[in-house]
Formats: C-alpha cells, sequence, structure tokens
C-alpha cells in the first residue's frame, strides 16, 4: 500500500537519528503512559509502531519478567533494534516487521498493547482496533497516545499541515472518535489524561502557501512560530486506557 510504503521510506531514514529521538524521547510522557498499565508482572505486551523501541526498550528494561514484542513497517528500523537487544543481552524483548495493518500474531497471545504516536498513520484505523482485540486476551487492555485536533480547527488544518511531509500521515482523529473506534469493538474507556507534543519542520514554499491561507486565530491555536527556516507547532496529545470487555 502507498501509505504504508511511504511511512516505512520516511521512518526508516530518521527513526535512529538523534533529532527524532529529542522530539519524541520524553521520559515524562512515557513514565504517564506505562502507570496506565496494570497488568501481571508477567504480562506480554505489545509495542505496535515500536519505531526506535523507545518504549519497548524502557518497558524491557523496567518489567524484566514481563515479555516484551515490538512491531512497525520500517524494516531497517526493527533490524536494528533486532542487534542492540543481542548486544545488550536483553532477553525479555523481540522486535518484528509487520505489513501495517494485520498483526503476525495468534488470537490472545497479549495481555496489553501500547501505541504511542502512530495511529494518525494507520491507513485502515478500524481494522487496527479490531487487530489489538483479536490478539488480546479477555480483559487485556490498550494504551493509546496519539495528537488530536484542537477543538476550533473544524477545516481540518492540521492534518493539511501534516501531510506536506510525505511519511504517510492519514488523520489525527477527536477522542470521541477514537472512544467510538474502540467502543465498536468491545473495549470500555478506563481512563485518560492530556499531554502536548511540540515539534519543528522546514519551511517550504508549501509551508508558506498554506500559512498564508490559514488565519491568525488557528496559528496562535496551535502555537504555530517561524525562525530561521523551521516551523514549529504544538498540538494537544490524548492518551487514553481501554479495557477489552468482550
Amino acid at each position: 500500500m502507498e501509505q504504508i510504503d511511504a511511512s516505512r521510506k520516511s521512518f526508516d531514514a530518521v527513526l535512529h537519528t538523534p533529532s527524532y529521538r529529542q522530539i519524541h524521547g520524553d521520559d515524562d510522557h512515557l513514565k504517564g503512559l506505562l502507570r496506565l498499565i496494570n497488568v501481571d508482572e508477567r504480562a506480554s505486551l505489545l509495542d505496535l509502531g515500536t519505531g526506535d523501541g523507545y518504549v519497548a526498550f524502557k518497558m524491557a528494561k523496567r518489567w524484566p519478567k514481563r515479555s516484551i514484542v515490538g512491531v512497525d513497517v520500517a524494516i531497517e528500523s526493527i533490524l536494528r533494534n533486532q542487534n542492540k537487544t543481542a548486544e545488550l543481552g536483553i532477553e525479555n524483548a523481540a522486535f518484528y516487521v509487520y505489513e501495517g495493518i494485520l498483526l503476525p500474531f495468534e488470537n490472545e497471545e497479549f495481555d496489553g498493547v501500547i501505541c504511542r504516536y502512530v495511529f494518525h498513520h494507520c491507513p485502515a484505523p478500524q481494522i487496527t482496533v479490531s487487530e489489538m482485540s483479536r490478539v488480546l486476551k479477555p480483559q487485556g487492555i490498550v494504551v493509546l497516545s496519539d495528537p488530536v485536533p484542537s477543538p476550533p480547527d473544524e477545516g481540518g488544518f492540521i492534518d493539511e499541515f501534516q501531510r506536506l511531509l510525505p511519511d504517510g500521515h492519514q488523520q489525527f482523529y477527536r477522542k470521541q472518535v477514537l472512544d467510538g473506534m474502540f467502543d465498536s469493538c468491545g473495549f470500555d474507556l478506563v481512563d485518560s489524561f492530556e499531554s502536548s507534543i511540540t515539534y519543528p519542520r522546514e519551511m517550504d514554499t508549501k509551508h508558506e502557501v498554506l500559512l498564508d491561507s490559514t488565519p491568525v486565530t488557528m496559528i496562535d491555536i496551535y502555537n504555530i512560530g517561524v525562525e530561521k527556516g523551521i516551523i514549529t507547532i504544538t498540538v494537544k496529545v490524548m492518551n487514553t486506557l481501554y479495557k477489552k470487555m468482550v
């Protein structure tokens, strides 16, 4: 699928760079997510969209009795994670490539799934939620963390901005939409908290055209700034705990 290929190409090039880790490697944010994971000490956990393994490696170190599995479409990144696992002698973590929609696991294989900053890249989001449900044991949990549009953004500005970078972005979903997707697959909403993420983009003509046609109020909402050819933007992030009930 074209979108998955775009994601694979884009992220294989940046996932293991210091600049990417500086933006996405927020330990305080991750601590908040891990506090939501209340499962048996020998539970099996899936890091869906593991990228450079930031979440998976942190979980493996924190919970040595738990089995951690990371999957991603980014082939080179998975190979690097596999090499790092071998080099560090980490025995409770494993990494696999998957094709971006169907998960390569048996039914009811995991106690929990964590999906951080990934869901907006899923080309078939409802299938992805269904796949999470399929691989989870009864009463299994999903911790989902993903940016959401700010309430006044009714025209899709943030998604238009995201798509200027060819990395396979699909859509940021409002919380009520996410809740509906999980509810339709038998999940209950258990807990949630909000956070935010600020990230840079290189300024080019496409960004200039978009910003020139964007109301100042929208620019203020996302705290957009431009300096020395770099755009920074801040988006809200919804962090939600769902529990599989059926």
